[in-house]
């Protein structure tokens, strides 16, 4: 997700498109909607499954902007969504979702209050229309309704690196704890030499003054615990179990890890290749499943208010293009000489490029216009004295250094 997709409306008025662009960006960071798209897919990860339903906040008319859509995007745990009546459910009824004879969800039952909060003994549930819900998970199997935690696979795996490392960190606690240790291998005596079985009694603690000098019973040696925690081989198996954990998402080693110590560059780019096909995958399917229907509703209601959008013509059909944040590359001097490459040999557009990368074709060359004015108006301001003089420097730099400090000298 990132800092959230951006829109670009394609309807032939270039400013009649940057006027709504610029309405459903404004109105995006109303209600925080990147903020939301990265909760949903955290919580479609953890739980399966996210739902977004439609509602009216009528505090966004309280903000900077005076007229404004109050559509509110508002997120719904799965676990609100199920039917608790004891009334038969037939088989177009399940799970909380009530379906028609294509397939196709109708209705929700939408609980009041979650099971698991104070009022959770309360289990009434409402039918809520199919037209106000988005129901985002991955369906794995022919017929899924429901999903499932992309991490299932990954549940014993957690368990077991939890359980090694408490036991790692409690024997190198136990090390820690014990100063030293007093073994013998002669029997206890007395004062008088005789034996004595009550000498000293097993797993008996004694106080250590710091920076005191000790001396010791004879027959008797001080020995201090191996520090031997965490072993070699700890970090082997924590790297094995994240690995395999990671595999679930399809995230990285280094990702999942924090760190790319011993990577280079190629192999970065190389573990991140099935990484950003899965997360060209997931974008698609947000834009299609989540976006597009948000910008719908948003249209639908945004068309109401008078003077807000530019005047729209009667069946003008008004869709959305989204381009999403790039990611960062570790070598930008050869992704950009790769870059290079592929538009001199007519393999990719510079629009192509631009929103690979998550920026606005038409706003980067608006921008490269303005740029191109405003040099022009330096340069003409700072007149031919300018110029001779940018020449100057420039000849000067293209001097060897032994040729400029001998002209400094002479100066």
């Amino acid at each position: 997700i990132g800092t959230g997709p951006r829109a670009q409306i394609r309807t032939g008025r270039v400013a009649s498109d940057r006027i709504i662009e610029q309405r459903w960006h404004q109105w995006c960071d109303q209600i925080h909607l990147a903020r939301k798209l990265r909760t949903a897919v955290m919580a479609r990860v953890t739980d399966g499954e996210v739902f977004m339903q439609r509602g009216d906040n009528p505090r966004l008319q309280r903000s900077r902007i005076e007229q404004t859509v109050t559509l509110d995007i508002q997120l719904v745990e799965c676990d609100r969504f199920e039917n608790m009546s004891s009334a038969w459910i037939d088989e177009k009824h399940v799970s909380g979702i009530r379906f028609d004879r294509f397939g196709n969800p109708v209705e929700y039952d939408l609980l009041e209050y979650h099971p698991g909060d104070t009022f959770g003994a309360i289990r009434q549930s409402s039918p809520v229309d199919a037209d106000d819900i988005i129901h985002l998970f991955r369906s794995d199997r022919p017929g899924q309704i429901r999903g499932v935690s992309e991490l299932t696979p990954a549940i014993p795996l957690f368990a077991k690196l939890r359980r090694y490392t408490l036991a790692v960190i409690m024997a190198a606690e136990v090390a820690a704890d014990h100063a030293a240790v007093l073994s013998t291998q002669a029997p206890p005596l007395t004062e008088d030499g005789e034996f004595d079985g009550d000498d000293v009694d097993p797993f008996d603690a004694v106080e250590i003054d710091r920076g005191m000098m000790v001396s010791l019973p004879r027959g008797w040696r001080m020995d201090q615990f191996k520090p031997e925690q965490p072993t070699t081989t700890y970090e082997m198996f924590r790297n094995a179990i994240l690995a395999e954990i990671a595999r679930c998402l399809c995230v990285p080693f280094n990702v999942a890890l924090g760190s790319s110590e011993g990577y280079n560059y190629a192999s970065g780019q190389l573990d991140h290749g099935s990484f950003d096909d899965r997360n060209r995958i997931e974008r698609k399917d947000l834009a299609i499943e989540v976006l597009d229907r948000i910008f719908g509703w948003w249209l639908d209601e945004a068309s109401l208010i008078e003077g807000y959008l530019p005047p729209i013509e009667t069946g003008q059909q008004i869709t959305a293009r989204w381009y999403w944040p790039g990611r960062t590359h570790g070598d930008p001097v050869k992704q950009a000489n790769a870059v290079s490459k592929l538009r001199a040999d007519g393999l990719m557009t510079d629009e192509a490029y631009l929103l690979g990368e998550g920026i606005d074709p038409e706003e980067h060359h608006e921008q490269r216009i303005r740029q191109a004015q405003r040099e022009a108006e330096l340069l003409a301001i700072s007149g031919p004295a300018a110029t001779e003089s940018v020449s100057r420097t420039e000849s000067s730099d293209r001097q060897p250094a032994n040729t400029r400090a001998q002209a400094t000298a002479a100066a």
